[in-house]
């Protein structure tokens, strides 16, 4: 069973928001660079996160579920089935 698009969208979010500040704690342990680090790293999570919910948006063609598995075949959609004959 997949998540609710809306739930989706906060994971992709959230996600590399929190590993962008993880990330950049540790480096700022590991380097001494304080607040820098955190700072940047946070950043390009928050980057990254809006990048994830907004790629579908902007290239659908390239975030299809279920791609043709042949060249000459065309994915189905549910709105195929309800057509008359």
């Amino acid at each position: 069973m997949s998540q609710p698009p809306a739930l989706d969208s906060v994971y992709k979010m959230a996600g590399p928001v929190v590993m962008g500040v993880f990330l950049g704690y540790y480096l700022d342990q590991l380097l001494s660079s304080q607040p820098w680090g955190m700072l940047g790293m946070t950043f390009w999570g928050i980057a990254t996160g809006f990048w994830s919910v907004l790629r579908p948006l902007y290239f659908p063609e390239k975030t299809v579920k279920n791609p043709p598995k042949s060249p000459n075949q065309t994915p189905q959609s549910k709105a195929d089935d309800k057509i008359p004959d």
